[in-house]
């Protein structure tokens, strides 16, 4: 009777976890619906970006102490992250330094267009590219609208590097992992980057990051990203994206992004995301003004 009336109080905003797979994932519930007269909840991972439904009896709420442990833990993967970005930062700032030109040049890394499914992990991801001096635009756009509404968001702000995310995941007892259809939304990221490709064939023109949680790998490079989720359909963090456009948006225009380099640089790693060989995009202008 205790996890009965434990469940009954479960609401929308509300952290949980799932008895079935003894906690291994934590969520934020962002919808309840009615089904055949029993509740289900629609779910959203804390720090992944996966997408679940579950029945409200099979979820127990997180103690305050279970989602600090759950922030913390996150805080601590990102740090490890931006400790390696920082020094690959460093390598290059001290090159240029130590040739003395950083008085005549100035910077212009890669500028990013971020269209995110999810409204929360958008702002997040905004905030990181803020951190990392990533020039970025940002826009809330649900997966399925990102076939219709990519091409005009990329003619309207002209970026070298577009992300397509948010929420993804494989159908429940799926075997078949070549199937586009056995996953929720990877369709979505499919279409949407076959049409950007329609407009701008060159992957070193525009860069493309695409997929989410578990998504269909190999289908998402063929369509013509440059890198993708998920090789290992596991579960990716929300800024994975966020890491791989920093390395592409500051490595030189006339070098190419080091894959494995960039690909360690991320929170999961090679089974996560991946990609092929990519120009990078920065550049440094000449004369640096005094005003």
């Amino acid at each position: 009777m205790e996890g009965i009336n434990v469940s009954q109080r479960i609401k929308v905003n509300d952290y949980v976890k799932r008895k079935s797979y003894g906690g291994d994932i934590k969520f934020k519930v962002i919808y309840l619906s009615m089904e055949e007269g029993k509740t289900i909840c629609s779910l959203k991972g804390m720090n992944v970006r996966l997408l679940a439904d579950s029945k409200i009896e099979d979820l127990e709420l997180l103690k305050p102490e279970e989602i600090l442990e759950e922030r913390h833990q996150n805080i601590v993967l990102n740090r490890q992250v931006l400790k390696k970005i920082d020094q690959d930062r460093s390598k290059r700032a001290n090159f240029v330094r130590n040739n003395g030109v950083m008085q005549y040049y100035y910077e212009i890394p890669g500028k990013v267009l971020h269209l995110d499914g999810d409204e929360d992990y958008l702002q997040k991801c905004i905030n990181a590219y803020n951190m990392l001096e990533v020039p970025v635009v940002g826009m809330h756009v649900p997966e399925k609208d990102l076939p219709k509404k990519s091409i005009d968001l990329i003619k309207t702000y002209s970026p070298d590097i577009v992300v397509l995310t948010g929420h993804d995941a494989l159908r429940k007892n799926i075997k078949d992992y070549d199937e586009v259809t056995n996953y929720k939304t990877s369709k979505y990221f499919v279409e949407a980057v076959r049409k950007i490709r329609s407009i701008e064939p060159s992957r070193d023109a525009l860069v493309i990051i695409a997929g989410a949680c578990q998504s269909f790998y190999e289908a998402i490079v063929e369509a013509g990203a440059n890198f993708a989720t998920s090789p290992k359909r596991i579960l990716v963090h929300a800024f994975d994206p966020v890491y791989i456009a920093e390395k592409i948006a500051y490595t030189s225009i006339y070098q190419k992004v080091d894959i494995e380099e960039a690909v360690d640089n991320t929170i999961t790693g090679k089974d996560g995301i991946g990609g092929v060989d990519t120009w990078g995009h920065y550049r440094v202008g000449f004369p640096k003004s005094n005003y």
